[in-house]
């Protein structure tokens, strides 16, 4: 009788354990891909329009046309 309190008792500390890591990897993912309010100073470089450099940027494979801005600095809560 012992021995199966305690092979229940295991099982179920091992499900809430699995539960728990479970719900925080879900946690986690869902910060992740959650926006956030930040607050001090960022670069506000959609007020901007660029001009082009004549040159390429690559970015994970892609190819753009270059550009410079002269992009405020701005202080407050800013979206990331």
């Amino acid at each position: 009788m012992k021995k199966a309190l305690s092979i229940i008792l295991v099982f179920l500390v091992l499900v809430f354990i699995a539960y728990t890591v479970n719900e925080s990897n879900k946690s986690r993912v869902a910060y992740e891909k959650a926006l956030v309010v930040v607050e001090g100073k960022f670069a506000f470089c959609g007020a901007s329009g660029a001009v082009p450099t004549g040159d390429t940027i690559t970015v994970e494979g892609k190819q753009f046309l270059e550009g410079v801005a002269a992009c405020p600095v701005l202080d407050g809560p800013s979206i990331a």
